[in-house]
């Protein structure tokens, strides 16, 4: 990790290295646009991600160390909320080329949507073929449309690609609809299998046949497009992740969810309920991990729990109980331990423990795996240990020329920006692959003037903006989306507390007088004056320390992780000594490599 990188933490943590103080830097300016396009040359789907992204850059956000981090995911999204231009303008750069070669992207998943834009970006002729009838991948069908509104997916993923030139053809899958054969025989020059993690994984306990017995991606898929499924009126949830928490609450909104046969309503509040209810009376979610070892975020946990869904934490699943050959209970055992002493995962269970929590529907949600299934007539690419695809890290290639795989079916199933950064990383080596270039151009727009301090007098008083949620009690009868995000003016309130980490402090040698006054007057002692004889790290301060030349023969230091970029010293210097000067590296290979663009800017 260089130097800049672990200066602005935010930016390193994340996998897209998304410039991060400067889209919130120009939304504390009101520039929502400008905001927009930084996301979208690093991540390119601003608006999905401000919604549903996992957001390391807030955990490595310095502002924490004064109160809360920014919300630095909830102002990705407000740039997408309140930019007036179209959803994507898509030039491509002055220095792409329009190319003969064809590409075949297998998916329509975050992954092959990245791909396919940074190669459409190039020039290449790129194709997607997606076997669901919607494209988007989970992203349209994994994700409930109370989180990630279906007319998102569409507005800032689907039309722009199609617009851009990408070919999309959905319900055609590899293997059933389209053969390898057939792609070759069709002149793709190479092809991209971006098919993900479809297939939810199953327990080996006994009642696996019984009827009410779901999988947790086949149910998330059958909710987004409409297709009933018969719950009842008490449903289990079993797994502690994300995909759990979406079931359970997706299973509150299902809509046209019959009661079971010869259940009766007995009371007029029973009617008016059912009349009003999408989904579901009552959602149980049981899983292995206590509250604080569970994978899902805290935010859909803690919402869940508003809508009415009750969690049962550190209980194993044992059996599944039926009556008549339909589900009627789980039955459960204690938990006391979900990790071995090297940290892998290996439950342990408590003897006698046993408990039965009565149900309806159990829906499985412990996990996902790929189905390969099209690969039994295709060519040899070999698969992993893991049941994933092996590939080369660096470009994605299979073992077989002209083969490559990234995202999901590679990885095992990840969060959203992490898959969007391999497929940017695997569009560049399939450009150096079928271009013979080492090395490719970026495919963001041109350095524009940096955006200078966004500071006010209050910053450092500014408090963490809450986002808009539906109230609870409206939340389990409405498919709307809950969070309603941050109004324009809340989230340029939200992005003046940004501590502007790309500014730093320089101090002219050749100016400063030594007088300490920077070092008294800094509110977090980021600065102090050290003797040179106590510096024993660098060979050319130690020379220093021995010329006679020298007198003083002392150093000031200075602790950029502590400071909070407040500018006091530069006012303080009585000789003009020390700036604060913004930097910016706009430009970022898809391997991860800085480019070298970076300029100076004297804050106002």
């Amino acid at each position: 990790m260089g130097w800049f990188d672990r200066v602005v933490g935010c930016r390193a943590a994340c996998p897209a290295r998304t410039d991060v103080p400067r889209y919130v830097g120009l939304i504390a300016k009101g520039r929502f646009d400008e905001a927009y396009l930084v996301n979208c040359w690093a991540n390119v789907f601003p608006g999905v991600l401000g919604r549903i992204c996992v957001h390391f850059c807030e955990s490595n956000c310095r502002r924490a160390d004064i109160d809360e981090p920014v919300s630095i995911c909830a102002l990705k999204r407000a740039a997408a909320d309140y930019r007036t231009r179209r959803p994507r303008d898509y030039p491509l750069p002055a220095s792409s080329q329009q190319r003969e070669e064809r590409v075949a992207v297998v998916g329509s998943g975050p992954a092959g949507l990245a791909a396919a834009h940074d190669l459409r970006l190039r020039g290449y002729r790129v194709t997607i073929f997606e076997a669901l009838p919607v494209a988007g991948g989970m992203l349209n069908v994994g994700i409930p449309p109370y989180r990630l509104p279906r007319d998102v997916v569409q507005t800032e993923v689907v039309q722009p690609l199609q617009d851009l030139g990408v070919e999309i053809h959905v319900d055609t899958a590899l293997g059933r609809d389209v053969t390898f054969a057939d792609l070759r025989q069709d002149g793709f020059d190479a092809v991209i299998l971006a098919t993900g993690c479809t297939r939810s994984r199953d327990l080996q306990i006994e009642g696996m046949h019984l009827d009410g017995v779901l999988k947790g991606v086949d149910f998330l898929l059958n909710a987004s497009l409409g297709r009933g499924v018969r719950l009842g009126r008490r449903v289990i949830a079993v797994g502690g992740g994300n995909v759990a928490v979406d079931v359970a609450r997706s299973a509150l909104r299902m809509p046209g969810v019959p009661t079971p046969e010869g259940e009766e309503i007995i009371t007029a509040m029973d009617v008016a309920r059912s009349a009003l209810r999408l989904g579901a009376p009552e959602v149980h979610v049981v899983c292995l991990e206590d509250r604080s070892q569970m994978p899902a975020y805290e935010s859909e946990i803690r919402q869940a729990e508003e809508e009415g869904v009750v969690f049962h934490t550190s209980l194993g699943p044992k059996r599944i109980l039926g009556e008549g050959g339909r589900v009627r209970a789980l039955e459960t055992v204690a938990v006391s331990s979900v990790f071995d002493a090297d940290g892998r995962f290996s439950p342990s269970f408590v003897p006698n423990t046993e408990s039965v929590l009565e149900g309806d529907t159990v829906i499985l949600a412990i996990g996902q795996s790929p189905d390969l299934s099209f690969l039994s007539q295709g060519p040899e690419v070999e698969i992993a240990d893991t049941g994933m695809i092996r590939v080369e890290a660096d470009t994605g290639a299979t073992a077989v020329p002209g083969i490559f795989a990234v995202g999901d079916v590679v990885d095992g199933p990840r969060n959203v920006i992490e898959v969007i950064a391999s497929g940017r990383r695997v569009a560049l080596g399939v450009h150096r692959c079928l271009s013979g270039e080492e090395d490719s151009p970026g495919l963001g727009p041109a350095a524009t003037e940096l955006i200078g301090s966004t500071r006010t007098d209050d910053y450092d008083r500014l408090r963490r903006q809450p986002t808009r949620l539906q109230p609870a009690e409206r939340r389990r009868f409405e498919l709307t989306e809950v969070d309603r995000g941050h109004s324009a003016e809340a989230a340029m309130r939200e992005a003046r507390r940004c501590l502007q980490c790309q500014q730093n402090i320089f101090i002219d040698a050749d100016e400063c007088v030594l007088c300490g006054g920077c070092v008294d007057a800094c509110p977090h002692d980021c600065i102090q004056m050290i003797s040179l004889s106590h510096i024993h790290t660098d060979e050319r301060i130690a020379e220093l320390a021995k010329a006679e030349s020298w007198p003083e023969k002392a150093a000031l230091v200075m602790d950029e992780t502590r400071c909070i970029r407040c500018g006091v010293c530069v006012q303080r210097c009585p000789v003009g000594a020390i700036t604060m000067e913004s930097i910016t590296f706009p430009e970022v290979d898809r391997d991860g490599r800085q480019g070298t663009q970076a300029g100076p800017h004297q804050p106002s």
